[in-house]
């Protein structure tokens, strides 16, 4: 079995198990739909950045990709760390549903970063030494978390979900499409509508919180979401290293 690195972390299977299973793509008018529009402009830019377009093709180097997947460990076991802090904040009386909610979300990281220890000998966030970008992302996410109700954190992490499978797709459906030994990496994030369960998950409780009436400010959550699309952009702007005089690439970070 090939050994891929995706941010397509899936909880929902986890979910069956007690809860109500939401995955169906939610409606066009949600709030999910409607932020990822008005963020459009970034996603395609994300696509555009040398680094996925050299995956594209199946030229990156692969100390570009080994340095972005340390670097997303960094990310993943500190986006655990959020959601285990967040599982306190939450009164499991009151909100049932979100409690385990983020319950499945935290176990779905717990299991992928093991994959880190395992194949990459990484064995906390404090393993790595993180580009400023990466730590200014996990730093958003652990903000939310501390500063606004928890349904905000759902939101601050929705881009980790729906924009490495979305991306995936456009560039496997793409014309130009052939990269070689990168395949396995857009099949893992990318790999039919399921993929997206996990994303749609969370889109289909945020539609649903609004609609029973809970608070949610959509400006404030538009603002948190932007800003988490806007690192996942600078962290693959930054992960491509042009070649120095034919020579490879300059060290990641």
């Amino acid at each position: 079995m090939n050994r891929i690195y995706t941010r397509n972390i899936r909880f929902t299977a986890r979910l069956q198990k007690g809860a109500q299973v939401r995955t169906a793509k939610p409606p066009e008018d949600s709030f999910f739909f409607r932020v990822f529009e008005k963020n459009l402009d970034v996603a395609n830019a994300v696509i555009d950045t040398k680094y996925l377009q050299a995956m594209k093709h199946g030229v990156l180097n692969p100390q570009d990709y080994g340095c972005l997947t340390v670097l997303d460990s960094y990310y993943c076991y500190r986006a655990a760390d959020t959601l285990l802090s967040l599982l306190s904040e939450i009164d499991d009386k009151e909100y049932p549903d979100l409690k385990r909610l983020v319950e499945v979300q935290y176990e779905g990281y717990e299991e992928y970063n093991s994959t880190f220890f395992r194949d990459w000998h990484i064995r906390t966030a404090d393993s790595v030494n993180p580009t400023d970008t990466m730590m200014a992302y996990a730093e958003h996410e652990h903000h939310v978390m501390c500063a606004y109700p928890p349904i905000y954190t759902l939101v601050a992490m929705l881009p980790c979900y729906y924009l490495w499978p979305w991306f995936s797709q456009k560039i496997e459906e793409s014309s130009d499409y052939e990269p070689g030994v990168y395949k396995d990496w857009f099949e893992g994030n990318y790999s039919g509508e399921d993929s997206y369960d996990s994303a749609y998950e969370i889109g289909n409780f945020i539609d649903a919180w609004q609609k029973d009436g809970k608070e949610f400010d959509e400006s404030l959550a538009g603002e948190i979401f932007s800003k988490s699309m806007n690192y996942e952009l600078a962290a693959f702007t930054e992960a491509y290293h042009e070649a120095i005089e034919g020579k490879g690439g300059k060290s990641c970070g």
